[in-house]
């Protein structure tokens, strides 16, 4: 029975002791510097709501770090969007 409680004990301090760490806060050296950031093809993010929390993250990442990286543009690779010519996808299994 002690064994039960201890274990969960055990791994919380375990995560708490190794759990995330503050993230760097990146900076450009010379003041005069800018960045430019590259984008996948984020098709396949915008196609599927699983895929969307990453497509927010990526955004996310960008506008928060505008001022500090001097980003001047945010170039994507790919295509946009798979089929923009209407807003129900004929076929369900191409979309959600």
């Amino acid at each position: 029975m002690k064994k039960l409680i201890l274990l969960p004990l055990l791994l919380l301090v375990v995560q708490l002791s190794i759990g995330q760490q503050k993230a760097h806060i990146l900076s450009l050296k010379d003041s005069s510097s800018f960045s430019f950031v590259l984008l996948p093809d984020v098709q396949n993010y915008v196609k599927y709501d699983y895929n969307q929390p990453a497509l927010e993250l990526l955004t996310a990442w960008i506008a928060d770090n505008v001022s500090n990286l001097n980003i001047k543009a945010a170039l994507c690779t790919g295509d946009l969007v798979d089929q923009n010519e209407c807003l129900v996808p004929p076929f369900p299994r191409f979309g959600n």
